[in-house]
C-alpha cells in the first residue's frame, strides 16, 4: 500500500505506509543507538521542559538500568517531565543536576532524589 501524493513534499508518495508501533520502534532504536556515543562520566546538556528529547533521555534512563553507562551527569534547567534518574535510582550510574527545580524535580529532590 502506497501513501497519497503530497503537494508539498516531493517524493511523499513513495513511502510506504507504515504501523505506528514500527515507527514508535523504529525511533526507539535510534534513540537507543545514541547511548552508544556517551562515554564514561559524560556530562550531557538537556533542553529545558517542552524542548526535552523525552525518547533519547528514557534511552539513557535504560542504558543506565542496564548498566551500559556510568558516570554520567544530565544537566537540566527546568524538567517537564519525569523520569528515574531524577529520583536518584541509578546512583552513580546516571544523576540529574538542575539549574531551577521545576514542579516535578521539586518532587523528586523532596524525596532525597
Amino acid at each position: 500500500m502506497r501513501c497519497s501524493a503530497h503537494p508539498t513534499r516531493p517524493g511523499w508518495y513513495n513511502l510506504p505506509v507504515r504501523s505506528a508501533s514500527n515507527l514508535i520502534r523504529a525511533a526507539r532504536a535510534e534513540c537507543d543507538a545514541v547511548v552508544d556515543f556517551i562515554p564514561r562520566g559524560a556530562d550531557i546538556l538537556v533542553p529545558l521542559a517542552n524542548g526535552e528529547p523525552r525518547m533519547v533521555v528514557a534511552a539513557i534512563d535504560r542504558a543506565a538500568a542496564e548498566g551500559r553507562i556510568n558516570g554520567v551527569r544530565i544537566h537540566q534547567m527546568h524538567a517537564g517531565y519525569d523520569h528515574p534518574h531524577l529520583h536518584g535510582v541509578y546512583g552513580d550510574r546516571l544523576q540529574h543536576v538542575s539549574y531551577f527545580l521545576s514542579a516535578i524535580e521539586r518532587a523528586a529532590y523532596g524525596e532525597g532524589g
